[in-house]
């Protein structure tokens, strides 16, 4: 009987044992979710610090200017620098979106999309550089989808609608 007794309050300490033991796993699972989260974020910040200082050793403003108002007028170097500035900042959008269908971020697939296709596809260099690469973005249907009908249904953006557009939010 006493061995009874001694093996019920042994079953119920190896239990309660067990208990603990998971809620720990469960607590360190939580650590390590928010722990990369906070690495995701902190490598797309960077990503985004990258393409920003890459932009200002390239004066890529004056190119994307250029690429609104004289597309036809860009050299060959000027062509593959936007090429080379094209294919990051898409990067970066990519990782984003992925970031945000893994609850990582809080975007919505077709307002980053939206507001994507606006601010790089519209221009004529813009149009035809997604002519040319846009297949990539396919690995993500729905947004490629909600970029694609941004561009149908926006008019080309030319040098006057565009630039006024963005000057007149300063």
């Amino acid at each position: 009987m006493r061995n009874t007794r001694l093996r019920g309050w042994i079953e119920l300490v190896a239990g309660a044992s067990v208990i603990a033991g998971l809620f720990l796993v469960v607590q360190e699972i939580k650590q390590n979710n928010e722990y990369a989260r906070a690495e995701s974020i902190r490598d797309i910040s960077q990503l985004w610090a990258d393409i920003y200082q890459f932009e200002a050793a390239n004066d890529i403003g004056q190119l994307l200017s250029k690429s609104i108002t004289d597309p036809n007028e860009l050299t060959d170097d000027e062509l593959h620098m936007l090429n080379s500035y094209y294919w990051l900042v898409l990067n970066a959008e990519l990782t984003d979106v992925v970031m945000g269908q893994s609850d990582f971020s809080a975007w919505n697939l077709a307002e980053a999309a939206t507001i994507f296709s606006n601010e790089y596809f519209l221009s004529p260099f813009g149009r035809a550089w997604f002519a040319m690469n846009g297949e990539f973005i396919s690995i993500l249907p729905e947004y490629h989808k909600a970029i694609v009908e941004t561009i149908e249904s926006s008019p080309v953006q030319r040098t006057d609608s565009y630039l006024e557009s963005l000057r007149s939010h300063f």
